[in-house]
């Protein structure tokens, strides 16, 4: 005799025991199928991609054996008329190193365009100033203070000889008379294209 208990204990468990075989095995069956759609949406997107590519351009690129690095100049060049400048700058920026040729007369000399007034120390027109050209031997030198005094300019002698000498220089030092102070300002030279 079986007893109701037992009756309905094995139509539960016997439901329970079908529905996992019944759902398990359409997952097992689907699996198949859900691969076999990734692989077609696969082979889509990679065939669209290569329709999407355009032209096919390969560049062949050579390295150079020695990279050239990027140099600024170190000159500026300004024409008004008939007037021309060639200048650079002091490497802390603060003077500048300059050639003017007007109606066919070269002047050269050192600005201070930052400083108050004029800083130069002269006895009676006269700068004594030192210049060193690379590793030469410093040189002194009788610069001119302007006329108009307080234009913080103090022109170099023999413009003509100093410019030849740039123009095959790297660096220049320029150490100017000035109140109170001990300064040199130096140059990078090399690379003047002035005519």
């Amino acid at each position: 005799m079986r007893s109701p208990r037992g009756i309905l204990a094995r139509a539960i468990f016997s439901e329970t025991v079908q529905d996992k075989v019944t759902t398990t095995q359409p997952v097992c069956d689907r699996l198949p199928r859900m691969k076999a759609v990734e692989i077609v949406a696969l082979s889509m997107l990679f065939m669209l991609a290569a329709c999407n590519a355009g032209p096919h351009v390969v560049v062949h690129e050579e390295e150079d054996p020695a990279p050239v690095p990027h140099a600024t100049p170190n000159w500026d060049y300004k024409t008004e008329g008939s007037t021309s400048w060639a200048c650079t700058h002091s490497i802390d920026n603060s003077a500048e190193l300059c050639f003017r040729r007007a109606q066919g007369h070269l002047d050269s000399y050192l600005h201070l365009p930052s400083r108050e007034g004029n800083p130069f120390f002269c006895s009676q027109k006269h700068c004594e100033t030192k210049i060193q050209i690379d590793a030469a031997t410093e040189q002194k030198v009788q610069g001119t203070d302007d006329e108009a005094a307080g234009t913080r300019i103090l022109f170099l002698p023999a413009p003509d000889k100093l410019l030849r000498e740039v123009e095959h220089a790297k660096q220049i030092r320029v150490s100017p008379p000035m109140f109170g102070v001990d300064q040199q300002f130096v140059f990078n030279v090399d690379g003047i294209k002035w005519p």
